[in-house]
């Protein structure tokens, strides 16, 4: 979890970074890279967006290091940057065409059925532990947006609700309001019932 406070060592490092030092910055990109990465993952579920999305970030947060102001945690202000670079990027997948791998591509001649066969072995355990992350996946997935960006940074990044709240520029009220109906929609989704959002 990002802690939420700029660190003596954190300070010393952003100030020099803001100054214009790249081994400043480097350092901090270093230290929150995991962290970044993390976010942008739980956000887009897909390891090759997550990493554009995390260079992203950092290419932003390296544009904007001149206009941190000490108001709020630096990496407050990194995850705000993180959370808005990874709800652009699904906004534009949404946007874009994308062909399954199972999907029939028509050709003049008929249609040639298109699929890729796994061949690793997977055991049992495995096999179901990953369905349940899965299925868990999937279902925040199908959260809307304002729901999914709470819970996954209050759940499964563990920001207090006061960090969140700074994170997405909402009150804390509004961060515990849709957390509790985001883990009502995420129970009804598991048990195969219809959400009420």
């Amino acid at each position: 979890m990002l802690d939420g406070r700029t660190g003596p060592d954190d300070a010393a490092w952003v100030a020099q970074a803001a100054n214009g030092d790249r081994e400043a910055f480097e350092e901090l990109v270093v230290r929150y890279a995991p962290k970044v990465f993390g976010l942008c993952f739980s956000l887009l579920g897909n390891h090759a967006d997550a990493e554009d999305a995390s260079q992203e970030t950092f290419l932003k947060a390296f544009r904007a290091i001149g206009t941190y102001r000490d108001q709020a945690s630096f990496s407050t202000w990194l995850y705000r940057i993180t959370s808005n670079t990874c709800i652009d990027m699904a906004r534009q997948r949404a946007r874009r065409p994308w062909v399954s791998m199972d999907a029939e591509i028509e050709e003049e001649d008929g249609g040639v059925a298109f699929q890729v066969a796994d061949e690793a072995p997977l055991q049992d355990e495995t096999i179901a532990a990953r369905w349940s992350a899965d299925k868990v996946r999937e279902a925040i997935g199908t959260l809307p947006e304002g729901f999914r960006t709470v819970l996954l940074l209050r759940d499964i990044e563990g920001l207090t609700y006061q960090e969140v709240a700074a994170v997405l520029g909402i009150r804390e009220g509004t961060v515990k309001s849709r957390l509790a109906r985001a883990r009502a929609a995420l129970v009804a989704i598991l048990r195969g019932m219809e959400p009420l959002y």
